[in-house]
């Protein structure tokens, strides 16, 4: 098993940084690499042999556009220029080339796997838990996706899909899992469980010992499934009690999308704080699913400020 760490491979966040630095970095806390996300296209600042996986880039709210369907995008983003800022194309097959730049990326740091958000949520569904798409339309539409960029490709890295608690991959539920498992037809597909976005599904959850209890639960609701987990994003998430409240306090709607946007991007940040999971237990929910890539996925400015949680993470291991 290799134990990661997330970064984000930024010219200016690193621009404190070296290779050998970061080395000394990664061997100080005990780590075996980085599972990295770019952010801006710029040439790496990070370099082949510090990167294990790589974190695709996203979009929360996406199958609107992949689907053509601008009655809703005019909705959400109010004009054309809004939604092609917001994905920095004009057409579906934008995506697609940015996704391709991805996978380029990945295969020039030597990835081992990649990841792969199964999800679409939008500014107003992040603050009212009303969904506008189905865990079917989504994982479809992820699936057609994946299969374009993937047909007739070989690539050296797994793909790993990764749960989240809106629209699309959640896993709890098999019937959902198997669906998109068996949909994207590159053979070198797994599963990535992300812990805290798996506690989120649930916000009935009242501390991270019922946490680790229900994920206990849906490794054996999935059965044999569970066996498709490669890697794993650890951290924590008993958030249930602020999701209620925020629930029934909840501001009104900013007018514009970036102001939603806004809004939806400090809720997510108290709903999922990526903080260290340490409850007992942890050790061995890891040792159940026995991950070939476990990454602490913690927040921090800055890799020295999220040093402590690495160590507090790793202590409870």
């Amino acid at each position: 098993m290799l134990t990661l760490t997330n970064i984000v491979d930024n010219l200016e966040m690193l621009s404190g940084s070296t290779e050998e630095s970061l080395r000394a970095y990664l061997a100080a806390c005990g780590l075996d690499g980085f599972e990295a996300i770019r952010c801006g296209a710029h040439a790496p600042a990070l370099t082949p042999g510090l990167v294990r996986g790589v974190h695709l880039v996203f979009w929360a709210d996406w199958v609107d556009f992949w689907r053509g369907d601008t009655k809703a995008l005019l909705q959400k983003f109010g004009s054309r220029a809004a939604w092609e800022a917001y994905y920095g194309c004009s057409t579906p097959e934008g995506l697609v080339t940015q996704y391709e730049a991805e996978l380029a990326y990945a295969k020039a740091m030597g990835a081992s796997y990649i990841v792969f958000h199964v999800s679409d949520v939008s500014p107003e569904e992040t603050m009212t838990y009303r969904r506008f798409h189905s865990d079917e339309a989504v994982i479809d539409a992820s699936a057609e996706l994946l299969n374009l960029l993937f047909k007739g490709k070989d690539y050296p890295f797994e793909l790993l899909l990764e749960n989240l608690w809106w629209p699309g991959l959640t896993m709890t539920s098999p019937a959902m899992t198997e669906r998109m498992l068996s949909a994207v037809q590159y053979v070198k597909t797994g599963l990535l469980l992300d812990t805290g976005h798996l506690f989120n599904a649930n916000p009935e959850l009242p501390d991270e010992a019922a946490c680790l209890a229900f994920a206990h639960d849906m490794l054996s609701l999935h059965g044999a499934l569970s066996s498709r987990i490669r890697g794993m994003h650890l951290h924590g998430a008993a958030t249930g009690s602020i999701v209620r409240e925020m629930l029934g306090t909840a501001p009104a709607l900013a007018e514009d999308f970036p102001g939603r946007f806004a809004q939806a991007y400090d809720w997510v940040t108290r709903i999922d704080p990526h903080c260290p999971l340490t409850v007992p237990g942890v050790r061995e929910l890891v040792a159940r699913v026995s991950p070939e890539y476990l990454v602490l996925e913690l927040a921090g400015g800055s890799l020295d400020a999220r040093r402590a949680k690495i160590e507090r993470q790793l202590a409870a291991l």
